[in-house]
């Protein structure tokens, strides 16, 4: 699967060192990608995160292409969807946190294509799950690295439609709504 091959000039991971010539904000010093080292990790106990009742429920996202990834977002005209509660609270971080989308990074093999790493290792998918906390303007993202299965037993269903639909959208600004179960997404 591809997002675009047109994407390539536009946005890629190719040489970070000369990123911030063309997007000013990676110019910091603590910039993605990132390799996880391990052995420099502290293990620390924190609440789980409560994530409100909606997330169980059959929602509709708008998929659409941006020309680096397939970015899924709440769709705006629907009014039973305006009052969904798509959050969490808890996990160590205080207030109230909103869904704002979801979005994968892949590669163009089954062994490269997450945006981090651990311990220079590099996964064929990752996922980001991004809500923000509305009061404080914080953002929290939750990241998943993917395996690739060769079982039909062990496939995330809802996975397989996502990757189904954003292969449709081959060109920049494609677009095309779905629903989807977020909770489903996240296991």
């Amino acid at each position: 699967m591809s997002c675009t091959e047109e994407s390539d000039d536009y946005w890629n991971y190719n040489d970070p060192s000369d990123w911030f010539e063309h997007f000013p904000a990676a110019a910091g010093t603590c910039q993605s990608p990132i390799n996880i080292k391990s052995r420099y990790t502290v293990a620390k106990q924190y609440p789980l995160f409560v994530f409100s009742p909606d997330t169980e429920r059959e929602i509709i996202l708008i998929l659409t292409n941006n020309g680096h990834q397939v970015a899924a977002t709440l769709a705006k005209d629907s009014g039973t969807q305006n009052e969904m509660d798509l959050s969490f609270t808890s996990g160590g971080l205080t207030g109230k946190f909103n869904f704002v989308n979801f979005h994968l990074h892949w590669g163009r093999s089954d062994r490269r294509g997450s945006e981090h790493e651990i311990d220079g290792h590099k996964y064929p998918a990752e996922a980001h799950f991004v809500y923000k906390n509305l009061e404080t303007q914080q953002t929290a993202v939750f990241g998943f690295f993917f395996h690739v299965v060769r079982s039909v037993n062990e496939e995330n269903r809802a996975w397989k439609k996502y990757t189904h639909i954003a292969s449709l959208l081959t060109n920049i600004g494609d677009a095309m709504s779905c629903t989807f179960i977020l909770s489903h997404l996240m296991q």
